[in-house]
C-alpha cells in the first residue's frame, strides 16, 4: 500500500476592495463580532486587484495494489490570503506591526513607518468588495491570521505592496475548527 502526496490548491479570486484589520486580543467574539468589536477595525489599505484566498489541502491517497485508490487521508489544511496590489494607509498599518512607529512630517510632506523586529500578533481580517454598479458587497472574514511570507514594497506617491500575505489560523467555532466565512450582501439588488 503506497501513500503518495496529493496536494490540492483551490484559489478564490476576490478582486479589489478594502482591507480592514483588528487585533484578535481586542475583540470579545471572533465568530460574531459585536458592534463594539466592529468599531475596533481600521482600514489598512485599498486593494486595486487580484486579492486571492487560497485553500491548500495536503491529502494522501491510500492505494491498494489491485484496486487503485481506495481512500484518502485528509492531512494538513493551509489557508492564506494574498492582497494582490494594495496601497497601504501607513498610519493604520503601523498600529498592527509590533514595534511599528508612524510619523507624518507635514513640513517636508513625508510619512514614515519604522518597523521593529518583533512579530505581529493574531489579527482578524475583513476584506470587503463593493460592486460599483449595485452597491452589493462581498465580505471575507478571516477569524485569525498572522502576517506571513515574504513582503515587498514599492515606494512612490503611495506605499504599495504586491501580494502581501496573511496566513489564516484555525479558530474553534461551534466546536469545529473554522478559518473564514464569506458573506454576500445583496440588499441593494432585486433577486428574481
Amino acid at each position: 500500500m503506497a501513500l503518495p502526496t496529493d496536494v490540492q490548491t483551490t484559489p478564490i479570486m476576490l478582486g479589489s476592495g478594502e482591507l480592514y484589520i483588528a487585533k484578535c486580543s481586542d475583540l470579545t467574539s471572533l465568530s460574531s463580532p459585536t458592534d463594539t468589536d466592529l468599531a475596533k477595525f481600521v482600514n489598512i489599505g485599498a486593494i486595486s486587484g487580484n486579492a486571492t484566498l487560497t485553500i491548500k489541502d495536503d491529502n494522501k491517497d491510500v492505494e491498494s495494489t489491485n484496486r487503485g485508490v481506495v481512500d484518502v487521508f485528509h492531512g494538513k489544511r493551509t489557508v492564506s490570503f494574498k492582497t494582490g496590489i494594495i496601497t497601504f494607509n501607513l498610519e493604520n498599518l503601523s498600529k498592527f506591526i509590533y514595534g511599528g512607529n508612524y510619523t507624518d512630517d507635514t513640513t517636508n510632506k513625508k510619512q514614515t513607518v519604522t518597523i521593529g523586529s518583533e512579530t505581529a500578533g493574531k489579527c482578524y481580517l475583513k476584506f470587503i468588495h463593493t460592486d460599483k454598479e449595485t452597491g452589493n458587497t462581498l465580505t471575507v472574514n478571516i477569524f485569525q491570521s498572522i502576517f506571513s511570507g515574504e513582503q515587498s514594497f514599492e515606494f512612490g506617491e503611495n506605499a504599495t505592496s504586491t501580494n502581501y500575505e496573511f496566513k489564516a489560523l484555525a479558530t474553534t467555532i461551534d466546536g469545529k475548527p473554522k478559518y473564514f466565512n464569506i458573506e454576500y450582501n445583496y440588499s441593494n439588488s432585486t433577486i428574481s
